[in-house]
């Protein structure tokens, strides 16, 4: 979630890893707090978030 009064909008890569495949998707965020959906074809075993370290930031990702 971001803290300042004004959400900034801004590009979010995330990579997405799974038994030897990787892949990157780009996100645009644009509210204070974001929820997105991604299709994989199988579960991930990991899930980066701003691979390239881009942003300063503290991120969360929860499985639903």
């Amino acid at each position: 979630k971001q803290q300042q009064k004004n959400a900034f909008k801004f590009p979010l890569s995330l990579k997405i890893n799974s038994s030897g495949n990787g892949k990157k998707e780009k996100l645009f965020v644009k509210d204070a707090t974001a929820s997105f959906k991604i299709k994989v074809d199988q579960k991930p075993t990991s899930i980066i978030v701003d691979p390239d370290t881009e942003l300063l930031m503290k991120s969360s990702i929860k499985e639903k």
